[in-house]
């Protein structure tokens, strides 16, 4: 058996793939967006084949959205209190507690490993969509019920009605804050699937995405922000991604709840895909006024 605990915010960042740089951390938000005290651990996203060792004997399958601590082990596997799984499968998440908007409407987040939002306050009723952790959606009303947290009518970005979920799988959203000029520079390398972001000449992060590996090169501009979109996918629709940017070029940076491909070019060209937890810290601290470099 592995010795394994919650991870550290250092080591969340590490699986997550994201890096901030030496020094950067005190300027960056860092304590915002990765708080010392929550439960930091996976969910997996499939049906996850648990191995003795990587590529080796089978264990165990995990149904979807099981929640299981990690750690790194290298680049293609996370090490789990039960063996290894490949890190394609697994999502990892900071578990915080369910919170409750002083106000309706209001934007929500994904606390839980997943939030299911039915066609009534029933989770006997039909299924209308899924929200992966730290997926975002707006609640324009609330249901009370005793010892369970109710239930939130919640409405896509557009404002359109989708149904009700459990309010005790969301938490609220802190209000976004107004920065002007923290970061001034994106690039987003098609090469090595990685997008920095820089401050008056000095790197802050460097950041594992998804996609954009066909985007023509160029230097855009962020013309429209939104805490929660719609992404199509073939035939699938991924309601709430959250806190997206979208580039003059048309070309959107989002967060993806429903992968961990980061790093790769397994995904959607026609948009930047990256973890929730960075695809926010980048929204909050991104110049109305930044370039965006692709190269």
């Amino acid at each position: 058996m592995i010795d394994t605990m919650d991870l550290t915010r250092r080591e969340f960042l590490q699986v997550s793939g994201i890096a901030f740089a030496a020094g950067a951390l005190a300027t960056s938000g860092f304590d915002r967006f990765f708080p010392p005290l929550e439960r930091i651990v996976g969910r997996a996203l499939r049906a996850t084949a648990i191995y003795a060792a990587p590529g080796s004997q089978k264990l165990q399958t995990l149904l979807p959205d099981t929640p299981l601590k990690l750690r790194a082990a290298d680049a293609d596997w996370y090490a789990t209190a039960d063996g290894f799984v490949p890190r394609r499968d697994v999502q990892p998440m900071q578990i915080r507690p369910a919170t409750h908007p002083a106000a309706l409407p209001a934007i929500i987040e994904v606390g839980a490993p997943v939030a299911v939002v039915y066609r009534h306050a029933d989770v006997g009723a039909s299924a209308v969509t899924r929200i992966g952790h730290g997926g975002v959606l707006q609640a324009t009303d609330w249901l009370p019920e005793e010892d369970d947290g109710g239930w939130y009518r919640v409405a896509d970005a557009g404002g359109t009605p989708l149904g009700w979920t459990q309010a005790r799988r969301w938490r609220t959203v802190d209000p976004v804050a107004q920065q002007d000029g923290t970061i001034d520079r994106i690039v987003i390398d098609r090469g090595r699937n990685l997008l920095s972001a820089s401050s008056e000449g000095r790197e802050l992060a460097s950041i594992a995405i998804a996609g954009a590996a066909d985007q023509p090169a160029g230097r855009y501009n962020v013309v429209a922000r939104a805490p929660g979109i719609c992404c199509t996918q073939e035939v699938t629709a991924f309601y709430g991604a959250p806190w997206a940017m979208t580039l003059s070029n048309h070309l959107q940076i989002v967060g993806a709840y429903w992968h961990n491909d980061f790093g790769t070019r397994a995904r959607s060209p026609n948009q930047v895909e990256l973890a929730p937890s960075a695809a926010r810290w980048l929204y909050e601290h991104v110049a109305a006024d930044a370039a965006v470099e692709i190269v």
